[in-house]
């Protein structure tokens, strides 16, 4: 695999899992790790993580 096409790869991961978390804050899903209930501002973190890394990515793709 060439480093392209990782990037690629790796910058749809993380677009994905920024939608992922960005609709679970949007509708309210709940999510229980065992006994312990994960709140809404955990997932909204994790689309800033997610996007900031997507972004990076999609800059490191432009510049090849």
């Amino acid at each position: 695999m060439t480093i392209k096409a990782y990037l690629i790869v790796s910058t749809f991961i993380f677009a994905l899992v920024a939608v992922a978390h960005l609709i679970r804050f949007t509708l309210g899903w709940p999510v229980v790790l065992g006994m312990t209930s994960v709140p809404l501002w955990v997932s909204l973190l994790a689309v800033l993580v997610s996007v900031s890394l997507a972004i990076w990515g999609l800059s490191l793709v432009l510049r090849i």
